[in-house]
């Protein structure tokens, strides 16, 4: 299926306007509780309904999953976990421009590729690809989009895609070990020994930046599923599923606009398809290319603004609750306590400040 070969990397790497897939959560909680860290405690803490796991539809806020994030890393001992989730990636999951890289002559051409369709692997991370005296630079940075998230999800995010894509390059090279020298910019000095064991190869911390630095030799490699043919037809997956790209996320964007722009109460597929001059048809087929259903996204926005006016605490929430569409102010508190965890007093006594990453939504 086309949508399929679109989503080369799991959901939470977008920029999760659209929330945050709980199937895309499990992989993470279930290496916290391997690692005997009390799971059910920790989605409490995150405002996140353990409920929720149960259902393959459900989706949490990008600002819960950055909280649970960083609640992890601040407990779980295995200093690797982020490396190895994206190494489980690469192993469970393939894609176009997986493929498409897999297809290319050399380490130095599969490497300008993922830099050149980078949004296919992911829209929240900027990746930089260049070649300085015979030495190639790799370079990983968060988007604009998360200059204000903490430094915990961050780091988490830049160990997944080294785990990811330094899984992927040895597949290509069809060896167990690469030369690559790695940079971090956290200052995490005892992590030296496990992650040098992981990978095989020098590991610093306390850099300016995110680094792989690759030598000479190493980009010069040949990959041994080189394909011409292949590359050229997953050339053009990728172009095309660029545009897609594209295309989708101004619909999402556009979609978003609307919903704001309406009474919860007065939203439904139809008007919105009408407001965009789309048929109701090809508005689901355009919300489905990027992976979220119409009720999937009118519930992030009720989440949102929920959120938002609780801790404002600028409205009644009988007022609230018309506004989001609810017939009554029971309605209203029983789904908020299903979304958080917590009734909106309750939310509101525990969270008396605006979450950093809210502005995101």
């Amino acid at each position: 299926m086309e949508h399929d070969a679109y989503l080369t990397t799991p959901r939470f790497i977008n920029r999760g306007e659209t929330g945050i897939p709980i199937s895309n959560v499990k992989p993470l909680l279930k290496f916290a509780q391997a690692d005997g860290i009390d799971t059910q405690s920790l989605l409490l803490e995150c405002g996140i309904q353990a409920t929720e796991f149960c259902y393959q539809d459900r989706s949490i806020l990008l600002s819960q999953y950055l909280d649970l994030i960083q609640r992890i890393r601040l407990e779980i001992t295995d200093p690797c976990y982020a490396l190895k989730l994206g190494e489980q990636f690469f192993i469970n999951h393939d894609g176009v421009l997986a493929c498409r890289i897999m297809a290319s002559n050399t380490v130095a051409e599969a490497m300008t590729l993922l830099c050149r369709y980078q949004v296919l692997f992911t829209q929240m991370f900027q990746f930089q690809f260049s070649i300085h005296k015979g030495v190639g630079v790799f370079e990983v940075g968060p988007s604009q989009a998360l200059t204000n998230t903490n430094e915990h999800a961050i780091q988490h995010f830049i160990e997944y895609i080294y785990g990811a894509i330094f899984n992927l390059g040895k597949f290509c090279l069809g060896t167990d070990q690469i030369d690559l020298d790695f940079e971090f910019t956290v200052n995490k000095g005892e992590y030296a020994r496990p992650f040098k064991h992981y990978f095989g190869n020098q590991v610093t911390f306390a850099k300016k930046n995110n680094r792989v630095l690759i030598p000479e030799k190493t980009l010069n490699s040949k990959i041994i599923y080189a394909n011409v043919e292949a590359a050229e037809y997953h050339e053009k997956l990728c172009k095309r599923f660029l545009m897609k790209y594209e295309s989708d996320e101004l619909i999402i964007k556009q979609v978003k606009q609307v919903i704001r722009s309406m009474s919860f109460n007065q939203i439904t597929l139809e008007r919105l398809a009408n407001k965009l001059h789309l048929s109701p048809r090809s508005l689901r087929r355009h919300l489905k290319n990027v992976g979220v259903s119409y009720k999937a996204l009118f519930e992030t926005e009720r989440k949102r603004q929920a959120i938002k006016q609780v801790q404002l605490g600028n409205i009644a929430l009988d007022k609230l609750a018309e506004e989001l569409g609810y017939q009554n102010t029971s309605s209203f508190s029983r789904a908020f306590k299903r979304w958080f965890g917590l009734s909106p007093q309750q939310y509101k006594d525990n969270h008396q400040t605006l979450p950093r990453h809210e502005e995101l939504f």
